[in-house]
């Protein structure tokens, strides 16, 4: 368990159950045991940042909100020929339905 001081601010047991001191809250961070194999310990060391936790990976890993489509803007490797004739054929076979 580890304990953070932040003052003047809610004491946190879980996300339903909030107290409140206007001294010196204290709030409280359970930790959890998990097991992992090895390859998946490897695989959470080689995405881990040098500042970040595992808790930190595996949350920004897991995270469900995605970036926006215009973070793909102008990453295709192909040629601008190759993308016409792609986008020609998903035209071509939208219109057969």
């Amino acid at each position: 368990m580890e304990l953070f001081y932040k003052p003047y601010e809610k004491i946190c047991f879980s996300p339903k159950t909030q107290i409140f001191i206007s001294a010196c809250p204290i709030c409280i961070y359970m930790t959890k045991l998990i097991s992992l194999s090895d390859d998946a310990y490897a695989f959470l060391s080689i995405e881990k940042l040098s500042d970040e936790s595992f808790s930190k990976v595996v949350k920004r890993l897991t995270s469900k909100t995605k970036g926006s489509l215009l973070d793909f803007a102008g990453k295709w490797p192909g040629g601008s020929s190759e993308a016409k004739n792609i986008f020609d054929k998903i035209l071509k076979e939208r219109h057969q339905y």
